[in-house]
């Protein structure tokens, strides 16, 4: 008797394989996988395919951590071997980010991504120093109009992330935590965890999964002409919208002042620069608002 989950939301699931993301394997499970998730309007979301549709290009969207393979009655698993059992690993994914959407009007986006490696000290020992994606963010997604033609002028529009370490804002920035860094400055960071060359089998003996950044700003660009204009930015406490397109001539609009600032709205005009917490904000005849730094 066949029969429908009431919850069933009609998604069709793909496991595929061959994506160049630094999945390895064998023919086991397959190297390089990637999955597709198909909605029932058709839009298609790919997630760890690894390379944008030139080829050339990484999304950096699959995490991987070493994997060892082991007999079992159904067979050996990916990479062992038995005659070097310290030596029976290999990459394998442990995330598959979203990477690439396709809508039935061919319409496309790209998100990449920015991995977070660290190493530790497998099977156990020192002498085994191996690294591993602990983390990851997007940085970037791409919005484009032909899938599976031609890259080359035909992105539109982008959405750009901008991250910074997580640590209690010091004077000058805030560096790169390492394993010897102040639990003061990093609270929420297990810095005891971080190793990037040689690692101590006792204290850094499995990987740990952790980030060091949080997310700091958003812009939005679109391709206008031959290069890319802003539709907003976020400069300091400010976060100020573009009229893209729109001619403006001796106009007055207003801007608010971010949660840290506080207060009314402040005009500002062709004719009227305004200045915030040493950000000068003036109205060009045909983008709208622009920072200058004073």
């Amino acid at each position: 008797m066949c029969g429908e989950r009431r919850d069933d939301v009609g998604w069709r699931v793909d496991k595929l394989t061959g994506a160049t993301n630094g999945d390895s394997g064998d023919g086991v499970d397959g190297t390089g996988e990637y999955w597709r998730i198909t909605t029932t309007d058709g839009t298609q979301y790919y997630f760890g395919v690894g390379l944008d549709r030139t080829g050339t290009v990484s999304t950096n969207s699959t995490f991987t951590v070493p994997v060892y393979g082991l007999p079992s009655a159904k067979g050996t698993g990916p990479c062992y071997n038995a005659a070097n059992l310290p030596g029976s690993w290999c990459q394998q994914a442990w995330r598959w980010n979203l990477d690439l959407v396709v809508d039935p009007n061919l319409n496309e986006q790209v998100i990449y991504w920015a991995q977070e490696l660290n190493s530790y000290a497998r099977y156990g020992t020192p002498g085994y120093t191996t690294s591993y994606v602990r983390a990851g963010f997007p940085t970037k997604i791409e919005y484009s109009r032909t899938y599976g033609q031609p890259a080359t002028g035909d992105r539109w529009a982008e959405v750009r992330f901008t991250s910074a370490y997580r640590c209690v804002v010091q004077s000058g920035g805030c560096a790169a935590p390492t394993s010897t860094s102040s639990a003061t400055n990093y609270p929420d960071i297990p810095t005891d965890q971080i190793c990037s060359a040689s690692c101590n089998g006792s204290t850094n003996g499995a990987p740990t999964f952790f980030t060091t950044q949080w997310l700091q700003g958003i812009d939005t660009v679109i391709w206008h002409g031959s290069g890319w204009q802003r539709l907003k930015f976020r400069q300091g406490p400010y976060e100020v919208d573009y009229a893209v397109g729109v001619k403006r001539s001796q106009t007055r609009s207003s801007v608010w002042p971010g949660d840290a600032q506080g207060g009314p709205p402040q005009v500002v005009g062709d004719d009227t620069p305004l200045v915030l917490s040493g950000y000068r904000f003036y109205t060009t005849h045909n983008k709208g608002f622009a920072p200058l730094l004073t």
